[in-house]
């Protein structure tokens, strides 16, 4: 499954370069710097983060990480969502790419007091921003 997920995400970023697409607002382009200096700083953050790393592959220049992200409303039914990122290091003619991709899982919680039933909704693959720009930020103010 991790393999899969992995070749469609290198499909999906190779498929934007093909149509002549320049401009990802999910990437930050590093000048100063090689790959695999990128990398390994970038696996260090994440590792002394609150990202759980969950697969690296350092060949591919591939890291997937996760987070939870609380929903700390007083009557929500949610539970709060899951983020698992793939993050794609890459050469590039000016330098160095890191292009992100993020899959939202919330957790629900539904039922009565006393008939709690929990369960995990996989939205799929999401192009909302507020969950890329944090851990953007993050990497950019410390790579």
């Amino acid at each position: 499954m991790k393999h899969l997920r992995f070749y469609l995400f290198l499909l999906l970023m190779t498929s934007g370069t093909v149509y002549g697409q320049t401009e990802n607002k999910f990437s930050i382009d590093i000048f100063s710097s090689d790959q695999r200096t990128v990398f390994e700083n970038t696996l260090r953050l994440l590792l002394n983060s609150d990202y759980f790393v969950q697969s690296v592959n350092k060949e591919a220049g591939f890291i997937q990480c996760k987070a939870l992200v609380p929903d700390n409303r007083w009557l929500s039914k949610k539970d709060g969502s899951i983020i698992e990122y793939n993050l794609l290091i890459r050469t590039v003619e000016k330098g160095v790419r890191i292009d992100f991709q993020a899959n939202l899982t919330e957790k629900i919680r539904m039922g009565s007091v006393g008939n709690v039933v929990n369960f995990v909704d996989d939205q799929g693959v999401t192009r909302d921003a507020r969950y890329y720009n944090e851990l953007m930020r993050y990497l950019r103010l410390n790579l």
